[in-house]
């Protein structure tokens, strides 16, 4: 190797530890995580209690889109953060949460679309979203987010039925 190119390897060596330093993100606290967490949390409460009421199955449906379109929001906000080191199964625990909530708000608005008599199918469906909101509740406090409890899982869980 000839002299002058190994006077440039300590040089390269550096620029390449500072390009790959300049990629990484560091990660956040657990305090500043678990801030973020319920600030996202909170919002999606806020934007789930200015929903309209489900008057008809129009109004349901439109409501059941809605609300599954904050739980994406929420889990895609969640699932950007960095989260902190040693935390990545809490991490990956909270996204799985909104993409449960997620599946079963689909599986749910199809029903209802398919359904004669959507509030009857509604009142079927409601003992067992009760539970999976009870449990995602349940989920959240066990990961120390007790901010997130009553989330878009309880949301729909308490969703009224349409009168008509």
């Amino acid at each position: 190797m000839p002299a002058a190119a190994r006077r440039c390897v300590p040089a390269l060596a550096v620029l390449a530890l500072l390009t790959v330093a300049g990629c990484t993100r560091p990660a956040l606290s657990r305090q500043e995580y678990r801030a973020r967490v319920t600030g996202y949390c909170t919002a999606a409460q806020t934007a789930q209690g200015a929903l309209p009421a489900a008057t008809d199955r129009a109004a349901l449906l439109t409501r059941l889109r809605r609300l599954r379109a904050i739980n994406r929001r929420l889990t895609n906000r969640i699932a950007q953060l960095n989260p902190p080191i040693g935390t990545d199964q809490s991490h990956d625990k909270a996204i799985n949460i909104g993409l449960r909530t997620d599946r079963v708000l689909g599986r749910i608005t199809a029903a209802l679309k398919t359904s004669p008599d959507p509030a009857a199918e509604l009142a079927r469906r409601r003992p067992a979203l009760a539970a999976a909101a009870a449990t995602d509740a349940h989920r959240w406090a066990i990961l120390r987010l007790k901010g997130c409890v009553g989330g878009p899982s309880q949301a729909l869980a308490a969703t009224p039925a349409p009168r008509a």
